[in-house]
């Protein structure tokens, strides 16, 4: 049954099989396998039938591995198709190019030639299908594979045409198709005048003969042939797609192509191959700098809008493996047929019935295609070359071939973009074109080196063997890195182009250069206006603050300059809760009084920002108490035993004697009390005497010492004085030393670093472990 080609748009697929395909090369009377070694190819027939019409055929071939086309011919008259063996078939064409299927044991060989050639018959003008299909399969009797050496004998005589039926309805049948051939051939004359009389431009005979196409409501496509815009079809969904040609040599040719977002790279090259006959082997597409796999689409390359510029690069036949004699095969075959401009693998729409060197009428998409250089009627005797009507005995023995094997196709290869250009002249008169898109063709030629010309200098792109100019750091196709042994020879020769980008990068530079001139001189301005400001600000007692806020003491709204910034910390507050904050402070180091449920912060308000706010009397209070602070806090310090003496000294140990430089008084740093006009033994012995006759004293030292005894008091552990605890929480601070004390442990609250150092002390919650279990909070 058939069914739709998933591949291209109206075609339908009427039979399919397996077969290894192989190419007849005459001057060696050789078989080469096309494609990959001992690769099956699936080869289909896929036909086209509109408005009832006998339709386009054609036989289409992709390797199963790679997907690589290996047939693609139309069926016409001029085809003949031979079964030589059951599984060895013959495809002849004119100019004596012959293919080869050797098909598969899971192939239906026998069911694949009846229908094609049935499709030929109706073609040729056949009047019926051959009544013994067995007759098909006629070949040599016990074929025998030929060895290496042996001459090949000569094919099988192509199979004869099946007698005339005398049958009423055969006659009938023989009737139709000759009145359809006939009308055909009418239809086809109207055509070609229509096309000449518009290209001469003879408006009233063109007028005459459109009336009479309009009688025969007929569908017609009339495509202006414009040598340098391809078109594809592809439905409504269509772009204009600029494509730039270029080779090692030569570059700036551009052609468009409306195709359709949809469409895979790989039939773009199929089409370029089909209009211009660059092999698929030898395009390099470029993409948004990015070269494309050939299953990619050009939306998967967000190509979606007509606009696009892409570069189509063409590789030597050398570096991908095509020998001359390949391309001069593929060239006398395009000379000898010039059917496969009717393929249908890339819906190119060319009309199929004139040579690229004279311009082609009008033709209806539904009728019979017919060929160049086919003027023999389907019962021609034609001389046939003589080849092997066996298959190859071994495939995969290919290392007897002098070179790769190639696809070869029926068109000529072309490898260099001048011959691209001769293609495109013999397709109508450019230089008289209006299309402004057909100066291209003056560029590329004149872009064309001579032939002796040196080759140019540069180095070559490893990635797509473009050749660069020397001086350029990266591929101007692919933008691969320059190689990095690659030394710019010294008086390279530069193009015009290539000057121009040094050019072009220099006055960047330059500018760049001045951008960057500019930036330090605004960097190095900004930085002096920075340090101008920091500055002024030093020299402020307080920072006010420059915007409204609410205080986080008393939560009213500050207005701008009414509050202070901290230096330390930058929180803010409002001039009198930080007046209060430092006058009820005990410590000598305020610190901020920010505190909220994530951190409190311990940074310190400045001497100069605690002089600004308060008053002079209580900034002398706090000067005071932070000196009696520091006393208490001193290790080795020593206060003035005279009442109300506000003096005090740090002393060594080598000294026993403090004079206060306040009250003047001489001080016993050994006794630790004044005792003027006596030494220390005589003021020890003085105070015994004095302390069994004291009864007060005697009893305040029993009852401190009781309590200290009872747990109810205790000794500092720094400075020894009893300390009484009243009420609250288990911190405790020495009036005397101001050392913390945890008063569950009865031991100093932190170590030797003081407030923070938990080396020692008590070590409450370190760990998540209270450090006594009467512990009630000694922070």
């Amino acid at each position: 049954m058939a069914q739709k080609h998933a591949g291209l748009p109206n075609e339908t697929v009427f039979v399919e099989c397996r077969a290894f395909v192989f190419y007849h090369q005459a001057g060696h009377n050789r078989w080469l396998e096309v494609g990959d070694p001992n690769v099956y190819s699936r080869v289909q027939l896929l036909g086209n039938r509109q408005g009832g019409s006998t339709g386009l055929y054609r036989i289409f071939g992709r390797l199963e591995s790679s997907g690589m086309p290996t047939l693609n011919l139309p069926l016409s008259e001029s085809m003949i198709y031979q079964v030589v063996q059951p599984n060895w078939h013959h495809i002849r064409l004119i100019g004596g190019i012959i293919y080869g299927l050797h098909f598969g044991p899971d192939s239906n060989g026998n069911h694949f030639s009846i229908i094609v050639q049935n499709i030929l018959r109706s073609l040729q003008g056949t009047q019926s299908l051959p009544v013994d299909t067995r007759a098909n399969w006629t070949g040599p009797s016990n074929p025998q594979p030929p060895l290496q050496n042996t001459p090949p004998a000569a094919p099988a005589p192509a199979p004869a045409p099946a007698q005339k039926s005398s049958d009423p309805s055969s006659r009938e049948v023989l009737g139709a198709l000759k009145a359809r051939e006939m009308n055909d051939a009418r239809i086809d004359a109207l055509c070609s005048s229509l096309s000449d009389a518009v290209r001469i431009g003879a408006q009233d005979k063109a007028v005459e003969l459109i009336k009479k196409l309009a009688n025969e409501k007929l569908p017609l496509s009339i495509k202006l042939k414009n040598p340098v815009l391809v078109t594809m079809d592809s439905g409504g969904d269509t772009i204009n797609l600029r494509v730039v040609v270029e080779d090692k040599q030569s570059s700036g040719g551009a052609f468009t192509m409306k195709v359709s977002p949809s469409a895979t790279i790989e039939r773009l090259k199929q089409e370029v191959f089909d209009r211009f006959s660059f092999p698929v082997q030898v395009q390099k597409w470029i993409i948004g700098k990015k070269i494309p796999k050939p299953t990619e689409t050009l939306l998967d390359l967000n190509v979606r809008q007509t606009g696009h510029t892409v570069f189509l690069y063409l590789l030597s036949g050398k570096t991908v493996g095509l020998r001359r004699s390949d391309t001069d095969q593929l060239g006398r075959s395009h000379a000898a047929s010039v059917s496969s401009t009717a393929s249908g693998s890339a819906g190119t729409r060319v009309p199929l019935e004139r040579a690229p060197d004279s311009p082609g009428p009008l033709r209806r998409t539904t009728s019979t295609p017919e060929f160049v250089g086919v003027s023999q009627p389907s019962g021609r005797s034609e001389r046939l070359p003589t080849v092997q009507d066996s298959p190859p005995s071994s495939f995969s023995n290919h290392e007897q071939s002098s070179g790769p094997t190639t696809l070869p196709f029926q068109r000529a290869t072309i490898v260099d973009i001048r011959d691209m250009v001769q293609l495109l002249h013999g397709q109508g008169d450019l230089g008289s074109s209006p299309d402004p898109q057909g100066s291209f063709v003056n560029n590329l030629l004149a872009a064309q080196p001579a032939a002796e010309e040196r080759p140019r200098d540069g180095w070559a792109c490893a990635t797509c063997t473009f050749i660069n100019q020397p001086t350029r750091p990266g591929c101007e196709m692919c933008s691969a890195d320059r190689p990095q042994g690659y030394v710019v020879p010294d008086g390279a020769s530069l193009d015009e182009r290539e000057r121009q980008r040094i050019a072009e990068e220099e006055r960047s530079e330059a500018l760049f250069q001045q951008a960057e001139r500019t930036r330090q001189e605004e960097e190095e301005m900004a930085r002096e206006r920075n340090f101008t400001t920091l500055l002024q600000t030093a020299q402020q007692s307080l920072i006010p603050n420059p915007e409204e806020f609410d205080c986080g003491i008393c939560y009213v709204p500050v207005d701008p300059g009414e509050g202070v910034v901290l230096r330390e910390c930058l929180h803010r507050f409002c001039r009198d809760c930080l007046s209060e904050h430092i006058r009820h402070a005990t410590d000598p180091e305020v610190q901020c009084p920010h505190q909220d449920e994530n951190y409190a912060c311990h940074a310190t308000i400045t001497g100069q920002e605690i002089k600004a706010l308060l008053s002079p009397e209580d900034f002398n209070k706090f000067l005071n108490r932070s000196l009696a602070t520091a006393e208490s806090q001193a290790p080795n310090s020593f206060h003035c035993k005279t009442p109300n003496c506000q003096g005090w000294c740090v002393y060594e140990d080598n000294v026993n004697t403090f004079h206060c430089p306040v009250c003047n008084q001489p001080n016993c740093l050994t006794c630790k009390v004044i005792h003027a006009n006596m030494n220390c033994k005589e003021y020890q012995d003085d105070l015994k005497r004095r302390a069994h006759n004291d009864e007060a004293a005697r009893k305040t030292q029993q009852f401190l010492e009781g309590m200290v005894a009872g747990g109810e008091a205790m000794h500092c552990p720094t400075c020894e004085i009893i300390l009484v605890k009243k009420d609250g929480c288990d911190w405790m601070r020495c009036s005397m030393c101001r050392t913390e004390i945890c008063w569950a442990t009865r031991g100093p609250r932190w170590g030797p670093g003081g407030t923070g150092d938990i080396s020692g002390g008590c070590r409450c919650r370190v760990g998540g472990k209270k450090c006594h279990s009467k512990c009630r909070n000694c922070h």
